[in-house]
């Protein structure tokens, strides 16, 4: 199979349209819409992609903050405001969907985003290695002050964050401190050709409950012996026709799922080819009737 570099996540769960972008480069200038109308019951509000950071020299953001900030050193950590920023709201914010992309790590690193206030639960959601521009799709429940913490493992790196939407305080969507349930580079060893690994969601403390209509996961592949795809289903469901995360011998791929579980509370993570780690990251979950349908 083909060896695909870029990585794409759609997420569309509502329409809204907070800013609109004037000009380009470093003079481009943004102007707020309209307040948004009330969420009616919508358990996601997307909107228009907004720049938050760009650490690098010249970057812009929509109201200065982060803006050229420069890169993130080995261990460092960043705090990016989102309440009240880019037309999301002051208050009433649970969690935020956003697009956080990597560029010039000078050596392979990986890149965390969780809640502001609390220490680093160890989980990470991109990889970004030197020569290469990472992105993904981040869930994060908002911390302190209504900020996401970024952090840097290795290297150095500058960071670029675009907020895409947000999810309103309430039982709809529960964001989650990131909890680590699956690494099989410490434990249960790779999964081989043709072999799935069933991965237990529900029952976590504070953490999905059977019933959660979807379930929102960071899932990372590595140390891949053939070039191979991932799939990520409930239990009770045959493979689909469809991957989740391509890689190739000496790639690093991290993608953000949703997927529904089965009855046990568990979803399936299949490889084709070769064997393969895997590590998988509890971001969040949907509740039943949410308005999502997985």
């Amino acid at each position: 199979m083909g060896h695909f570099r870029k990585r794409f996540v759609i997420f569309a769960l509502g329409v809204a349209a907070p800013f609109v972008m004037l000009g380009a480069g470093a003079e481009a200038s943004y102007r707020l819409a309209p307040p948004l109308a009330p969420l009616q019951g919508e358990g996601y509000r997307s909107m228009a992609a907004v720049r938050l950071l760009d650490t690098r020299p010249g970057g812009v953001t929509i109201d200065g903050l982060g803006q050229g900030a420069g890169p993130l050193g080995a261990g460092q950590t960043i705090d990016v405001t989102v309440l009240g920023r880019a037309g999301v709201p002051a208050s009433g914010v649970d969690s935020v969907a956003l697009h956080v992309t990597a560029v010039g790590a000078t050596e392979p690193t990986a890149v965390a985003a969780f809640p502001a206030g609390v220490a680093w639960p160890g989980t990470s959601n991109l990889n970004p290695v030197p020569g290469l521009v990472t992105s993904n799709l981040v869930i994060a429940r908002l911390g302190t002050d209504g900020k996401v913490t970024l952090l840097n493992t290795a290297g150095s790196v500058h960071l670029v964050v675009d907020v895409e939407g947000w999810f309103p305080t309430g039982p709809r969507f529960t964001g989650l401190t990131p909890v680590r349930v699956v690494d099989t580079r410490t434990s249960g060893g790779q999964i081989g050709a043709g072999q799935s690994l069933a991965v237990q969601i529900a029952g976590l403390p504070g953490g999905p409950p059977p019933a959660a209509s979807a379930v929102v996961l960071n899932v990372t592949a590595l140390n891949a012996t053939a070039s191979t795809y991932l799939t990520v289903h409930s239990s009770n469901s045959l493979q689909p026709a469809t991957s989740n995360l391509n890689l190739a011998i000496g790639d690093v791929a991290s993608n953000l799922v949703v997927t529904p579980m089965g009855p046990d509370g568990k979803v399936l993570v299949e490889n084709q080819f070769g064997s393969v780690d895997v590590v998988v990251d509890v971001m969040g979950w949907f509740a039943p009737g949410a308005g999502y349908n997985a």
